[in-house]
């Protein structure tokens, strides 16, 4: 996944593995259903190895920094912040390739902030507390 992962850090929900090398089957990004154990894993897996692969702790910052620029939005008009997802626009005006919001938050989603207390505790990252504000 290190190897083709996109430069916001977010990943596409399918992964295929049919050709010499991975590639994302989709453009559509989610925090909830077909896509939340990739960044439960990646804090995990440093945790569990013992901090020393360094590599999944670099791409849950990536991811976490991605989620929070890119799909943390705020809801009208009562202000709460939630996360949102990307899919392909259906738009009849749209550009060829271009993406826009699910503005609805999936159902797993919901453990991102849980993800984001744990990341902040054990990496000791203090960054991420603006998140929700």
């Amino acid at each position: 996944m290190k190897e083709i992962e996109l430069s916001h850090g977010l990943y596409p929900v399918f992964v295929a593995n049919t050709k010499e090398r991975p590639f994302f089957a989709t453009n559509i990004i989610s925090f909830g259903s077909f896509a939340d154990s990739i960044y439960e894993y990646m804090l995990k897996i440093w945790l569990q190895g013992g901090k020393v692969e360094n590599m999944y702790r670099e791409m849950w910052d990536r991811s976490v920094q991605g989620m929070h620029d890119h799909l943390l939005l705020k809801s009208t008009p009562s202000g709460l912040r939630y996360i949102a997802g990307l899919k392909p626009n259906t738009a009849q005006d749209k550009k060829e390739n271009t993406l826009a919001y699910d503005r609805s938050m999936d159902h797993l989603a919901c453990f991102m902030g849980g993800k984001c207390y744990r990341g902040r505790f054990f990496l000791h990252v203090y960054h991420f507390e603006f998140l929700w504000f």
